[in-house]
């Protein structure tokens, strides 16, 4: 039985998917150490992992605004204070493996460093070349976040590299700290659903969404929602701070035939709204999964972990994307017939409700997200995942 590392980074969407993996390797005889931070060990204790917390502060989703110059910076920052703290732990330790997130470079500078075997996992789309230069205007995005952040921020990006790799031997482009590729990419989505999928190598599993029973907000009751369609509104757990978009929908539903359960987060309060129609219910969490099941239509931000879970149960889509990288998803989901993309920046309830309703009378968007669901359910899960993972470590030992 093995030994594994798990780095990953404080946020929702990139560890919730991982967790299942986790216990499935656990379930197998496998030792996963898991660092995090404080808010996410109960989840992964859960799961059977050792919680192992970084020894300093790592802010909760590493999103920086979206701005990918600062995100660069900050990955850079964390990886240097990762292999300076944790560098002889793990050599003494001798793990058999290292899985990281895509979205942490120590974990695959750490690996190479030591020579340890490592898989990298990737809960957003695989950004390859081609990926983000089908993106509306993506990598001039990028140059004029450069360019707003200025030369101090490059030059200590600049530093920061040299540093590391003086210190460790390690190197890579800019782009492959959002990346970091392994010679084992484990994908939650499916082959069909990636972006030019098909071109990426037999170095890329796509296992399709990790479902499983979370048990979050376990006191939420449906006994008061009744039987009319549901329209289920989330914008994540990071950038969900928009009353003015909430209260957009409060009022497009006010008056329609649907019941709408609306999650807010923990950073807004409910009180913020005062007293809404019958219809419009407002919690700060409910147990997602169990929603979409019973829902008719997801208005979201464009998550890849919201997405694959609505299209996992066949739910269409009106996304309202937050961050670069959830244009993409969204104009994956539009492209392939799932669902509709929010371009404008500001919404009016008129607006939104003209889409709802499209959306829910179209036949086409239900036959297209059941298609993609179906797919999801076929490409594998968790289990296959483990497999990946265990056959991979076990290469060339016997």
């Amino acid at each position: 039985m093995g030994i594994g590392i798990f780095f990953n980074v404080p946020a929702h969407g990139h560890i919730n998917p991982t967790l299942p993996i986790v216990n499935e390797l656990v379930k197998r005889g496998e030792t996963i150490i898991y660092y995090s931070t404080e808010a996410f060990r109960e989840k992964i204790e859960k799961a059977g992992a050792r919680y192992k917390p970084y020894s300093f502060s790592l802010p909760q989703g590493p999103t920086s605004g979206g701005n990918f110059v600062n995100l660069a910076g900050m990955l850079l920052k964390a990886t240097e204070e990762v292999m300076s703290e944790e560098m002889n732990y793990i050599r003494k330790l001798q793990p058999d493996y290292i899985i990281h997130d895509s979205m942490c470079p120590w974990g695959k500078y750490m690996a190479k460093h030591l020579g340890i075997k490592a898989v990298n996992t990737t809960s957003t789309f695989v950004f390859s070349g081609e990926t983000t230069n089908k993106a509306d205007g993506f990598r001039k995005k990028i140059l004029k976040m450069a360019l707003e952040e200025g030369i101090g921020k490059i030059f200590d990006i600049v530093s920061t590299k040299r540093r590391l790799k003086v210190e460790y031997g390690v190197d890579g482009k800019i782009m492959d700290l959002f990346r970091n590729q392994e010679e084992l990419n484990i994908v939650f989505t499916s082959l069909q659903f990636q972006p030019d999928g098909a071109k990426l190598g037999n170095k890329f599993v796509f296992i399709g969404p990790s479902i499983y029973d979370r048990k979050d907000a376990q006191d939420f009751s449906f006994e008061n929602i009744g039987d009319r369609k549901l329209v289920y509104i989330s914008l994540g757990t990071i950038a969900n701070e928009r009353l003015d978009f909430y209260r957009e929908c409060i009022k497009a539903f006010s008056k329609s035939e649907f019941n709408v359960l609306i999650s807010i987060g923990s950073k807004v309060n409910k009180k913020e709204f005062g007293v809404v129609p019958s219809n419009i219910y407002i919690e700060n969490y409910v147990p997602q999964i169990e929603v979409l099941k019973r829902a008719s239509l997801f208005i979201s931000h464009g998550g890849m972990n919201s997405v694959n879970e609505a299209l996992y149960f066949g739910v269409p889509l009106l996304i309202f994307p937050q961050q670069p990288e959830q244009v993409m998803v969204a104009k994956r989901v539009e492209e392939l017939g799932a669902g509709i993309c929010i371009t404008k920046k500001e919404i009016d309830s008129e607006y939104l409700f003209k889409k709802s309703v499209y959306i829910i009378e179209s036949r086409s968007f239900y036959e297209s997200a059941g298609k993609i669901g179906e797919d999801f359910r076929e490409a594998g899960g968790y289990k296959a995942g483990a497999d990946a993972i265990l056959n991979y470590v076990m290469e060339n030992e016997t």
